[in-house]
């Protein structure tokens, strides 16, 4: 949209930003100067960014993956795919708002799923590296993936240990499955990317971010890494393997 155009409307600018770590420093700097258009956030509400999905109430909107409610539906999923999972590890930062969202729900599905859930801090990369190379063999059945930007970051040096430990691991989206994860549920980011262009343009338009419903995904889906399977000598349930939305080979 030309410059003009949009100083007509009193906007010269709009933050957009994508992750949810990133949404409250974006916050802070901007205050309420500016719109602000997110992505890829767990749980808009929890940490107050919005007072709800149909009306923001605030100068933030933009599209949630739902990663933080869908936690325990995922780990129902790794238990239906690996149904002798009794014990998995997890790491997430306790300072990290949405991985704390993300445990809740997981901690509500582990007690019903019969699943032990050793949770492990990590604040950096070197205590992922140490935390990683203390997993002994035959101690966990799987790793769970909880949503957090540190760990997710370093997804690849998390696959390699898992494999060398001959277990699954389970994450949140199908970036995480191209890059080795054994099994993800939850938002095709590219069709949310799409949707969130047009929550921007609408903003670039004149319509008021308070007002600006936040838009949830329109498709989730079920990814399975056969060739990780192979490689680890596991195998998914016939159950989950016939509602995989795709499968990596």
């Amino acid at each position: 949209m030309e410059k003009q155009s949009l100083k007509r409307r009193g906007i010269k600018k709009v933050e957009v930003e994508s992750a949810a770590p990133l949404s409250p420093a974006v916050k802070k700097e901007v205050g309420e100067s500016l719109p602000i258009v997110f992505n890829i956030v767990g749980d808009p509400i929890g940490p107050g960014f919005i007072k709800s999905f149909a009306e923001p109430g605030m100068n933030l909107t933009g599209c949630t993956n739902l990663s933080a409610s869908l936690s325990g539906k995922r780990l129902e999923i790794f238990k239906k795919a690996f149904p002798r999972i009794k014990k998995v590890v997890t790491f997430y930062d306790p300072a990290n708002a949405f991985s704390i969202l993300s445990i809740q729900e997981t901690r509500k599905a582990a007690s019903g799923l019969g699943i032990e859930v050793k949770e492990i801090f990590v604040k950096n990369a070197d205590e992922i590296d140490k935390e990683l190379a203390e997993l002994r063999p035959g101690e966990y059945d799987g790793f769970y993936n909880t949503p957090d930007s540190r760990v997710v970051g370093l997804i690849n040096k998390v696959v390699a240990r898992a494999n060398e430990l001959k277990i699954p691991v389970m994450g949140h989206e199908e970036d995480l499955a191209v890059k080795g994860v054994a099994l993800t549920y939850g938002a095709n980011f590219y069709l949310l990317g799409r949707d969130c262009a047009i929550v921007v343009e609408n903003i670039m338009r004149g319509n008021s971010p308070r007002t600006e419903p936040v838009i949830s995904p329109s498709r989730l889906e079920l990814i399975v890494n056969q060739k990780t399977l192979d490689a680890i000598g596991q195998n998914v349930s016939q159950t989950i393997l016939s509602q995989a939305d795709k499968i990596i080979k």
